[in-house]
Parts: structure tokens; sequence; C-alpha cells
């Protein structure tokens, strides 16, 4: 049973995955959202750097992420 905890990074680690630089980095900047998304305080900055852009090019790449995350489960 995965702890219940919101850090990808940790989860990362106790799962083993074997992450490349490329995969850890984007893990730290996701880790970012949720944590800013959950605290009031950088609510409004998050908001100011999450454009269309930003967010359908992070999306797509947490879909790349969660597909490799579900072939290496199978």
């Amino acid at each position: 049973m995965p702890p219940k905890i919101h850090n990808l990074m940790r989860l990362a680690e106790l799962a083993n995955l074997g992450l490349d630089e490329e995969q850890i980095e984007f893990l730290r900047l996701v880790n970012q959202f949720q944590l800013e998304a959950r605290y009031q305080e950088y609510k409004h900055d998050f908001h100011e750097i999450a454009t269309k852009d930003f967010s359908s090019t992070n999306l797509n790449k947490i879909k790349e992420v969660c597909l490799w995350l579900k072939s290496r489960i199978k």
C-alpha cells in the first residue's frame, strides 16, 4: 500500500522507478503545482504563470508520464 502523501519525488523514490534527470526535474515542477494550489498565499503567484500555453504543455507532459507509469506496472 503506497503512503498517503502527495510528494511525487518521494513516491517515485519509494517505487524505485529509476527516473532520468528530465523526469526528476519534471516531477519537481509538478510537485510545485500541488503545493502552490493548496496554499492561499501561493495561488495568485501560480495563477500568474499558469497561462494557456504553460498549462497545455505541462498537461501533455503529465499525460505522457502517466502513460509511462502505467506501462511500468503492467
